[in-house]
C-alpha cells in the first residue's frame, strides 16, 4: 500500500506542474495542405497556432480508480517477481522451455497480450501489431517501474526528502459502479485519445486534417502519469474534452504537445519529416491533381 501511496505522489507532483496550452482561435484545426499561389506544402506538424494556457482545476487527491490501477500494476510486479525468485530457487519443477516463458511474461501476461487478429501490414508490406488490448495494463506496469528506478535514483542522495502530497484513504467508501467498470477496460478513454494522437502504427497521413504528433510514442507522457489518471483529471487539465461524443481533436493534441520536452517534439518532427520525405511523390501528384 505506501509503495502505491508514494508512486502516486511522484507523478501527481509531477501533473499538477503542467501548464497545457489550447489553441487561441477555438475553430484552428491541424491540417497538413498545399498553401499559397506556388502551393507550397505546409504539413500539419509544422503549423504553430497561437497559444492560449488553458485554466487548470486541481480535483484534489488521487481518486479510487487512480489507486487501484496502480496498486493492480504492483500486484503483477510483485507475482512475476516471487514466480521469477521461485524458479531460480529450483521449487517451480518446471523444464527448459517453461522457464523461458516467465523470462518472456514478465510482469504483463503476454500470452494474452496479441493473437492473430492483431497483426495487418503497412504500406511497405512489413507487419506490424495493430492493436494491443492490454497496452493499458504495459503501460501501467512500466509507470510503477519507472517510479521504482527514480526512488532508487533519489534514495542514493544524502539530502534527498520524500515528498509527500497526502492521499486519499484507501478504505473509500463511496466508489461508483462506473470506476468499478472503468477498471476492468483493457484500454481508457486517454488511450483512445492517443491512439489518435499517434496514429495508426504503419501509416502516415500527410493531408487534410492529422495529428501534428503522428508517430509520437506514450513514453513521455507516460513519465507524467498519463497511464494512471482517470478522465476527470485529464479533463481538468485540458487533456480531453469534456464531451466524450465531441470531435474537437486538434484542441487537445495541442495540449498534449505543449507538456512535451523539447527533445521529444524535435524527435517527432524529424520522425514526421522522413515520413514527408517517402510520400513525396504521393504528394507531388496530388499537387498535379489539384492544379
Amino acid at each position: 500500500m505506501r509503495q502505491t501511496a508514494c508512486c502516486l505522489d511522484y507523478y501527481l507532483e509531477r501533473f499538477k506542474a503542467l501548464r497545457p496550452k489550447h489553441p487561441l482561435d477555438k475553430d484552428f484545426q491541424f491540417v497538413g495542405e498545399f498553401q499559397g499561389p506556388e502551393r507550397r506544402y505546409v504539413p500539419s506538424w509544422q503549423l504553430k497556432p497561437a497559444e492560449n494556457p488553458f485554466p487548470v482545476r486541481d480535483i484534489g487527491l488521487s481518486t479510487w480508480l487512480e489507486q487501484q490501477r496502480v496498486l493492480r500494476a504492483y500486484w503483477r510486479v510483485q507475482l512475476c517477481r516471487e514466480v521469477q525468485d521461485a524458479a531460480r530457487k529450483g521449487f517451480m519443477h518446471w523444464s527448459v522451455d517453461g522457464m523461458s516463458v516467465i523470462d518472456l511474461c514478465c510482469y504483463v501476461d503476454i500470452g494474452n497480450l496479441l493473437d492473430d487478429n492483431d497483426f495487418d501490414e503497412n504500406s511497405y508490406g512489413e507487419p506490424y501489431v495493430y492493436q494491443q488490448g492490454t497496452l493499458l495494463e504495459h503501460e501501467l506496469v512500466e509507470s510503477v517501474l519507472h517510479y521504482e528506478e527514480k526512488s532508487k535514483e533519489k534514495s542514493m542522495r544524502p539530502t534527498s526528502v520524500p515528498v509527500h502530497l497526502g492521499l486519499a484513504p484507501f478504505n473509500i467508501s463511496t466508489i461508483s459502479e462506473d470506476d468499478r467498470e472503468v477498471l476492468g477496460w483493457h484500454t481508457s478513454i486517454t488511450y483512445t485519445f492517443f491512439y489518435r494522437l499517434g496514429g495508426r502504427p504503419g501509416h502516415h497521413v500527410p493531408i487534410g486534417p492529422c495529428s501534428p504528433l503522428q508517430h509520437v510514442e506514450f513514453k513521455p507522457f507516460r513519465d507524467l502519469g498519463f497511464a494512471i489518471w482517470s478522465r476527470e483529471r485529464m479533463v481538468a487539465y485540458g487533456f480531453l474534452e469534456p464531451d466524450a461524443r465531441s470531435d474537437q481533436d486538434h484542441t487537445y493534441f495541442l495540449a498534449w504537445k505543449s507538456v512535451l520536452g523539447h527533445e521529444n517534439i524535435e524527435q517527432v518532427e524529424q520522425e514526421n519529416q522522413a515520413w514527408d520525405e517517402r510520400n513525396a511523390d504521393r504528394l507531388r501528384n496530388r499537387l498535379l491533381s489539384q492544379s
